[in-house]
């Protein structure tokens, strides 16, 4: 069995398709017209439309809020010495003065 390359009826180089792209290229109305007729169909749902559109907004502030508290804390993290990162009681002790606290309970 051979395969057809090229020249064929599809949509490749000298195809079908190609004078249908070519037939096609210009819009044949404006943008201007396009949004129009757009916002002609979408004008009933017009307050269901804008609530999707604050809560898509809101939702994508939501998001951004974890990585910008993320980096103010790494970055106030870099700026302290270590001495500041220990704090005044670190280690910890307990009354006989180990680390990790009374052995045996």
């Amino acid at each position: 069995m051979q395969w057809n390359r090229g020249g064929g009826g599809g949509g490749g180089p000298g195809g079908a398709g190609q004078a249908l792209l070519g037939e096609r290229a210009r819009p044949q109305r404006s943008s201007i017209e396009i949004v129009k007729r757009v916002g002609g169909v979408f004008w009933p749902y017009r307050v269901a439309v804008l609530a999707l559109l604050v809560t898509v907004t809101a939702s994508a502030l939501i998001g951004l809020a974890p990585p910008l508290l993320f980096a103010s804390i790494i970055d106030n993290v870099n700026k302290m010495t270590l001495a500041e990162l220990r704090g005044p009681n670190f280690p910890p002790k307990d009354e006989r003065g180990s680390v990790l606290g009374p052995i045996g309970e």
